[in-house]
């Protein structure tokens, strides 16, 4: 019998427990996002230590789009990371901005829009995914389809001989 790993985001069964999935929680959406890997069959979550090594390159956007996927469901769980990046983005932004901006500036705020971008992201590329296997699936059918219509015309022709 297939021993299941022991995941609170396992919703979709064994088969689609894969990395770079996106799975749903109760009560929640697209923004909750798989963050574990699955070694040995045991589900390994990102470490705060991992997380807080992305914090710079998710602020200067250097991460690769699996980095990204798994540094956002980080942060939207752990509270600690989340400060960690709300300290540094203010104090690498806000020095930034500082010297650009006169006035007051929504450093929180930028912040905010900056994770719910990244999450729509990770939200596009994952529909974009679906859209893909979508098409790629209708066009083998249809192909798949178009030769056996012209197998039966040859057929009924005499072309063919079984």
């Amino acid at each position: 019998m297939y021993d299941m790993p022991a995941c609170r985001y396992m919703t979709l069964g064994p088969a689609k427990h894969r990395r770079g999935a996106i799975f749903r929680k109760k009560g929640a959406d697209l923004r909750c996002f798989r963050i574990m890997e699955k070694r040995e069959g045991v589900c390994k979550e990102m470490t705060c230590t991992e997380a807080e090594k992305m914090v710079i390159p998710y602020i200067n956007d250097k991460l690769s789009f699996q980095e990204l996927e798994d540094f956002i469901g980080h942060i939207e769980t752990c509270e600690n990371c989340r400060e960690e990046l709300e300290i540094h983005y203010m104090v690498d932004v806000g020095l930034k901005k500082l010297d650009e901006v006169d006035g007051t500036y929504d450093i929180v705020g930028d912040l905010k829009r900056k994770l719910e971008e990244s999450a729509n992201t990770i939200r596009r590329f994952f529909l974009f995914q679906i859209t893909r296997y979508s098409v790629s699936t209708l066009m083998t059918m249809a192909l798949l389809l178009s030769v056996l219509l012209q197998l039966r015309i040859w057929k009924q022709t005499g072309f063919l001989f079984f």
